[in-house]
């Protein structure tokens, strides 16, 4: 018995925003309270203080690649179609149009 199942292509992406930015606010997380380190001298030796610049690095990127994801989601199919050589060596399994 096969499985079935659809992948809506202009279906509602509310959920997929929410993951990507609880998964960016955990890892910012995380990392602010590794780096920000324990104040009381008795865990000076055991937990070294790590700089808050692995924090800002991570937002950084986070930041970048935000932006980049949604240049990239901005691009329209067809133009990409248009771009592609027309030599390529990648065709569709359903057709020879293609």
């Amino acid at each position: 018995m096969k499985a079935s199942f659809s992948i809506r292509a202009t279906g509602d992406s509310t959920l997929l925003v929410v993951l990507y930015a609880v998964l960016c606010l955990a890892s910012l997380a995380i990392l602010w309270s590794v780096t920000e380190g324990l104040r009381d001298p008795a865990y000076q030796s055991l937990q070294p203080d790590v700089a808050k610049v692995v924090f800002w690095r991570q937002a950084v990127w986070i930041l970048l690649g935000t932006i980049a994801l949604v240049v990239a989601s901005r691009i329209s199919l067809q133009l990409l179609e248009e771009g592609r050589p027309s030599s390529s060596p990648w065709r569709c399994c359903c057709c020879s149009s293609c």
